[in-house]
């Protein structure tokens, strides 16, 4: 008897277990997305409204701008930002700024640059930067800086006395100056008038006698580089923009077929641009 009612009271027990609740379960999902941009590219860089490529000239004294351009390129961020980031255009070189950016579309910005006096002349390239994204450099995203120059010649320059059958020489090298932005130059220096030019004469226009041999002029009398003077130095010829003096040598020789007398010529300093 004491043995039955044990097995029954067990199965009460699992009976009770098997009906208990189910705990219950909530839920909530969300729509996540993303917007991913190429890389920005800059194909040319014109003046406003035009298909002129862009360009500054600074001068010795003051700065160029504000010059307003166009920058053509692809994948600028426009209108809305999905890329919040501001888009940033820079220009190579620390003397050139862009004070203002504006994107008008996906392939056009309108940006103002302004060129600081002490820009050296060349191109400068033109990059465009959001997010994390920056255009590469290419053939055509560049902004020129033109070149500018002034030359002053040195003083005159005297042969002193001139004796037959001898060479004389002279030179100037602290007078004449060069003012450029052109990091390489050229520099002819020659006897530009009609008459006998490249000779010394008496009356200093090329009459009244002339020297049997031309007038010689040099960059450097230690190159051995003497030209005369109505070929003017090669167009080749360069000099590192420093700040510099203009140094000129002259030469000039006497043979016994030369008159007495006192001879003079005029020699012009130019000038040639780079860009």
């Amino acid at each position: 008897m004491m043995k039955r009612l044990f097995i029954l009271g067990l199965v009460v027990a699992l009976v009770a277990v098997l009906v208990l609740p189910m705990a219950t379960m909530a839920s909530s999902s969300t729509s996540v997305s993303g917007h991913v941009l190429a890389s920005p590219t800059v194909n040319d860089v014109y003046l406003t409204s035009t298909t002129t490529p862009s360009s500054g000239s600074p001068t010795a004294s003051s700065s160029s701008g504000p010059i307003i351009v166009d920058i053509i390129g692809t994948n600028f961020d426009y209108p809305l930002g999905a890329d919040p980031t501001p888009l940033v255009a820079t220009c190579a070189g620390s003397n050139i700024t862009i004070t203002s950016v504006s994107v008008v579309s996906t392939t056009k910005i309108t940006a103002t640059f302004t060129v600081l006096a002490a820009t050296t002349s060349g191109n400068y390239d033109v990059t465009v930067t959001q997010g994390g994204r920056t255009s590469a450099t290419s053939s055509a995203d560049y902004f020129l800086v033109h070149s500018y120059g002034t030359v002053t010649a040195p003083s005159a320059i005297s042969l002193g006395l001139m004796s037959v059958g001898s060479t004389a020489t002279g030179n100037d090298v602290s007078t004449g100056s060069i003012s450029t932005n052109d990091a390489i130059w050229n520099m002819t220096v020659q006897d530009t008038k009609a008459t006998n030019p490249g000779f010394m004469s008496i009356n200093g226009d090329g009459t009244g006698g002339i020297l049997t041999n031309a007038f010689e002029i040099s960059k450097d009398s230690t190159l051995g580089d003497f030209v005369s003077a109505n070929t003017g130095l090669s167009s080749g010829t360069t000099y590192v923009n420093s700040g510099i003096s203009l140094p000129i040598y002259v030469s000039q020789q006497v043979v016994s077929g030369d008159a007495a007398g006192s001879y003079s010529i005029t020699i012009t300093f130019t000038y040639s641009a780079k860009y």
